[in-house]
């Protein structure tokens, strides 16, 4: 059996993967028919959330004692709908462990132990984040609203070089300037 030459993949049978080769010394890896779907699957269940979001925040009800009407402005309200959401998915993976391990042959790695504590914090951080973004999307419409989620890119991006000690590739970089650029083009 020939050793493998670094940069070159080693391909299974029931793997679609293929390598793609911009030099000798520089591979990446095409997406698999499940990323793109998944990616798929995100990109439009992101815009549903959005675009019922704001669907909600049109919404305006008669008061009690005839008031005048109210519109539906209640952001922390969403976000914690949101997070409900989430936290069901958790449910599921808990009732798919406990239907493995009865099993006689377990095919879910629960992985290691840990104190759940340490995501207190991060989860804290972004229901703040979450419940200041549907405070913006009271504010503007669902479509700027939208594009200017893309500027996570940038803040990510510099913060990983900042924090991490990154080094971007020129792609990456390129990527950053054209997001800022679209942004800019679009706040006018």
């Amino acid at each position: 059996m020939s050793e493998q030459q670094p940069g070159s993949f080693k391909q299974t049978n029931n793997s679609s993967v293929f390598p793609v080769c911009l030099s000798r010394s520089h591979c990446i890896m095409a997406w698999t028919k499940y990323q793109l779907f998944l990616a798929g699957l995100m990109l439009t269940t992101g815009s549903l959330n959005t675009l019922s979001a704001k669907w909600a925040d049109m919404f305006s009800a008669k008061g009690c004692h005839d008031d005048p009407e109210h519109a539906f402005a209640h952001p922390f309200v969403q976000a914690v709908g949101m997070f409900m959401g989430e936290f069901s998915c958790l449910a599921v993976f808990y009732i798919l462990l406990c239907t493995d391990r009865r099993r006689p042959e377990p095919r879910i790695n629960p992985g290691q132990s840990f104190n759940p504590l340490l995501f207190f914090a991060p989860a804290m951080c972004d229901m703040t984040a979450t419940c200041i973004m549907y405070v913006a999307l009271n504010m503007t419409s669902a479509s700027s609203f939208q594009m200017l989620r893309g500027a996570v890119i940038i803040f990510t991006g510099l913060l990983s070089v900042t924090f991490l000690g990154r080094r971007l590739q020129k792609s990456q970089w390129l990527g950053i300037l054209t997001t800022i650029v679209g942004l800019i083009i679009e706040t006018f």
